[in-house]
């Protein structure tokens, strides 16, 4: 069905008939549009519907799914998991995001589970926790959460990071490549997610994993949420080097990389940090109230 009500009214009144179809492909189909019927609805910010639509695809495939529509299954999981937390089913979220992470074959199909997670354990001021969550997902790809953050630590990221950036210009940096990996583009969102909860439950270590940030997508390419990186080091350089000029620099980089992407949650934080800490210094403050006021109301 080419228009989305349509296309819901035929998955719910096919699943009515689940009970009489003896087929497995039918019910494979049936699953198939629940998926596609599932995204419509997430994609409009229906969530409970998606979050409906996804269930329903799973119960079509029944028990034995993952052995015979892996797949399918995986898809359907994953929009299920994010769908229910913001429909306000964290019980039903816990339970898909714990089948995922069972069954899932790659690093790469556990995503929507971990950072989910994530999601939930943030906003519920759970910050301790959240930065244990992180951390063994960020593990298992190799960019632990720092362990030090003492001086000689923070100095050491610092000359690794300058380094790794070497001759580059703020203004070279700006066409950087963009991660093209599941994987790589998920660590980045988990720093970017976990960056808050760090500076709250251990301040000590915020600069060095922002450091370990920026060295993050220098090798493995930039993604919105990976934008979050060059924000940091902006604020590092003014806070600890006082270098206004560069700082500016680097927070015009990470403003234009954002907004290249089609990512607004991102590119409210970004651009809030930055006008709140690096821009103070070189913007008149009239001209960052409106900003702020539209960034405060999105």
């Amino acid at each position: 069905p080419e228009h989305a009500e349509q296309l819901f009214d035929l998955v719910g009144h096919l699943m009515r008939g689940l009970p009489a179809m003896e087929g497995d492909e039918e019910r494979r189909q049936l699953a198939g549009l629940a998926l596609i019927a599932g995204h419509r609805a997430r994609a409009s910010a229906a969530f409970e519907s998606a979050f409906l639509f996804y269930e329903s695809g799973l119960k079509a495939l029944g028990e034995t799914r993952w052995e015979t529509t892996y797949e399918l299954s995986r898809d359907l999981c994953a929009g299920a998991i994010p769908s229910a937390w913001i429909a306000g089913e964290p019980d039903a979220m816990e339970a898909r995001a714990s089948e995922l992470l069972k069954h899932a074959r790659t690093l790469a199909d556990e995503i929507p589970a971990w950072v989910t997670r994530l999601r939930m354990l943030c906003a519920a001021d759970r910050f301790p926790e959240a930065v244990d969550h992180a951390n063994t997902f960020l593990a298992r790809t190799g960019t632990p959460v720092p362990r030090s953050g003492s001086r000689l630590a923070v100095l050491s990221a610092f000359l690794r990071t300058r380094a790794l950036i070497g001759r580059r210009t703020p203004e070279q940096l700006r066409d950087m490549p963009r991660t093209e990996d599941p994987v790589a583009s998920a660590v980045q969102v988990v720093q970017s997610l976990v960056a808050p909860a760090v500076l709250l439950a251990r301040p000590d270590l915020i600069a060095t994993m922002v450091l370990r940030d920026v060295r993050t997508i220098l090798r493995d390419g930039i993604s919105a949420a990976g934008t979050m990186a060059w924000t940091g080091y902006a604020v590092i350089l003014l806070a600890a080097f006082g270098n206004v000029p560069l700082s500016r620099r680097f927070s015009t980089l990470a403003m234009a990389q954002v907004a290249s992407f089609d990512a607004r949650d991102v590119q409210v934080r970004v651009t809030t940090i930055l006008n709140v800490t690096v821009r103070l210094w070189t913007t008149p403050l009239a001209d960052l109230v409106e900003p702020l006021r539209l960034n405060a109301s999105q």
